[in-house]
């Protein structure tokens, strides 16, 4: 009876034990966010804004879309499985869902290993195996406890040779659709600061002076449906396209580092066609003014 009695009270103390250490899922798509990616080179640093803000329905799931500098086609569409606790990406062209990517699965246990893919990004589409190295959990700027996902490459002639971090609840230390890339804020840039309902929850403060929120303190779906200026695409094969509501003055195109490599001079137009061909696959940055003085500038990838 005795021996019964303690087999029964370890099993609970480690059940208990289990219980009282387990930390509950930080879902990432179920409140507003916003992404703040810091960019440095030789003229400085530039941040850009991606949010989440509204959602729609594609073969009967429930996404977010993906908004932002990068993603201003908003044919980034997010979903979240908060039960298998994995995120995926789905991409809208001409229209059509071309099929969804697995990019985070924050149910994995340390020494699992899974393909990492970063669909349409600065970084190799198909990164290869990485496998998890450990979770760590670290309290960030809301003072609440998140994991922190480490993962190595199994080929690191194909991903950050570095490995790769996330966290729950926000993501990769870079774009939202590289999970496979390291955080590196000369070439794609890092992570800076990320908001839920216009509440801070990550800071990294080292490029920037401070973390203060956008989107929230301008009106709904200003960030892109209100631009007078379009560029597309932003992910770019051959050539980009650029329309103002106002005369374009000028472009600039320039390496992610800051390095000028041509101006342009449109005559008295409203649309100009920019030829990529010549330029190798890699991260630019264009810049913008039309005739009334206004300044724009727009993350562009050459796949």
């Amino acid at each position: 009876m005795i021996l019964r009695q303690t087999i029964f009270f370890l099993l609970f103390s480690v059940i208990s034990s289990q219980t009282l250490t387990a930390q509950a899922y930080k879902p990432m798509l179920v409140a507003n966010n916003e992404w703040q990616v810091t960019i440095c080179g030789i003229s400085g640093c530039l941040t850009d804004i991606y949010i989440t803000q509204d959602d729609t329905v594609v073969n009967g799931e429930t996404y977010s879309i993906l908004d932002g500098y990068h993603y201003i086609s908003r044919h980034f569409l997010l979903r979240e499985d908060v039960n298998t606790r994995k995120v995926y990406l789905e991409f809208i062209q001409n229209g059509r869902p071309l099929g969804e990517v697995l990019l985070y699965d924050f149910a994995l246990q340390v020494g699992d290993s899974l393909m990492i893919n970063n669909p349409i990004s600065p970084f190799p589409p198909n990164a290869g195996y990485f496998t998890l190295d450990s979770i760590v959990s670290r309290t960030l700027f809301d003072g609440e406890d998140y994991r922190h996902f480490y993962l190595t490459p199994s080929d690191t002639t194909l991903a950050s040779a570095k490995g790769a971090l996330w966290i729950e609840g926000i993501g990769s230390l870079v774009l939202i659709n590289t999970p496979g890339g390291e955080a590196n804020i000369n070439s794609a840039g890092h992570l800076s600061c990320m908001f839920k309902n216009g509440n801070l929850i990550y800071s990294n403060t080292d490029s920037i002076a401070s973390c203060n929120e956008f989107y929230f303190l301008i009106e709904k779906e200003s960030l892109v449906t209100e631009k007078s200026l379009q560029v597309y695409p932003t992910t770019i094969e051959t050539f980009v396209s650029i329309k103002s509501d106002n005369t374009i003055k000028s472009l600039q195109l320039s390496t992610i580092d800051g390095q000028l490599l041509a101006r342009f001079f449109p005559k008295k137009q409203n649309e100009y066609r920019l030829d990529f061909n010549k330029y190798k696959t890699g991260i630019y940055i264009l810049d913008v003014i039309d005739a009334n003085k206004n300044s724009f500038h727009q993350l562009l990838i050459k796949q």
